[in-house]
């Protein structure tokens, strides 16, 4: 079963359902993200003490992800297997507040020190909500 952790402001929307997806770098085999139909683990607080389940559901949709954040608000593009989607509505979708907050944490836990864009290239996961 493939696991994914999320921090723990992320779990209210997980629970209700507002955040059904996440977006994570690509796996080196033999490691692989979950495909669909898959059950997946979705933890908070992944291998400490405070470990929990938040939920178990079904991998629904595996799709390539691309992104190109400028450092301060500019030309954010975000595309999903080739297709562009708004930027503004996918942040709010994937449980931030808004793009200035998505870009704030990707560039913290991203970005090299320093560096005024970050293009990234992994894996939409999306799951139902079926517990």
């Amino acid at each position: 079963m493939v696991a994914y952790n999320f921090p723990d402001w992320m779990v209210p929307g997980i629970l209700s359902g507002a955040k059904t997806h996440t977006v994570r770098k690509p796996k080196t085999p033999p490691y692989r993200h979950a495909a669909p139909g898959d059950r997946i683990r979705l933890y908070a607080g992944m291998r400490t003490k405070a470990s929990r389940i938040i939920l178990e559901p079904v991998c629904s949709t595996l799709q390539a992800a691309d992104f190109v954040f400028p450092a301060r608000a500019g030309a954010t593009t975000f595309t999903l297997d080739g297709q562009h989607v708004d930027p503004e509505a996918f942040a709010i979708a994937d449980g931030f507040r808004d793009l200035a907050h998505m870009r704030g944490f990707w560039f913290a836990t991203h970005a090299p020190r320093g560096a005024e864009t970050l293009v990234f290239s992994g894996a939409l996961i999306a799951w139902t909500s079926e517990a």
